[in-house]
């Protein structure tokens, strides 16, 4: 799905343990709100705020996330 250590494989990497760390008793899933901005994203991954936005979109579109603004 992604090439070796594209940005997107270093978005997911950053953004599971964190996801992961929220889960509920029994293994369910529960709502995780991060309070991060595309560009603090872009910024802890070293790519830009556009490329985290495409694969933001392209991770709630696989119906891996959900978005807020």
């Amino acid at each position: 799905m992604f090439p070796f250590n594209s940005s997107g494989k270093r978005l997911a990497r950053l953004l599971l343990p964190l996801l992961l760390a929220h889960f509920g008793k029994e293994g369910m899933a529960e709502t995780v709100i991060l309070r991060l901005s595309q560009d603090t994203l872009a910024e802890m991954i070293g790519t830009t705020r556009s490329r985290v936005s495409f694969f933001m979109n392209r991770f709630r579109k696989s119906g891996f996330l959900r978005l807020w603004r």
